[in-house]
């Protein structure tokens, strides 16, 4: 597994979710982060560099032992159970809290 298939696997989860491909399809004027106005808001972007989930990010990281990149997220997700259980949750707690703001956004369009 690599990263580029993980961020695939995250994007084709909850694409709905990041302004990249929300300009992409032209739902959104312009692909920035709305977090923390970062030129491109993706998969990567959101979990590895974000600002609005640095609290969570650090303290996953502290849990790790080992700050988050792309060159060794997939080996920790896949070194053992509870670095799995703790990604997932904190790649879940992000995706809710930005799919239902979407969602909100475009209730409100």
């Amino acid at each position: 597994v690599c990263w580029v298939c993980w961020v695939c696997w995250v994007c084709w989860v909850c694409l709905v979710c990041f302004g990249h491909y929300l300009h992409r399809i032209g739902k959104l004027e312009d692909p920035s982060c709305m977090d923390c106005q970062a030129i491109t808001d993706d998969a990567e972007h959101a979990i590895i560099d974000c600002d609005r989930w640095g609290e969570d990010r650090r303290m996953l990281e502290g849990n790790l032992g080992q700050t988050i990149r792309p060159e060794n997220f997939v080996e920790l997700m896949m070194s053992s159970p509870d670095n799995w259980k703790m990604i997932s949750k904190f790649i879940n707690k992000l995706l809710s809290i930005r799919e239902e703001e979407e969602r909100t956004r475009q209730r409100g369009r």
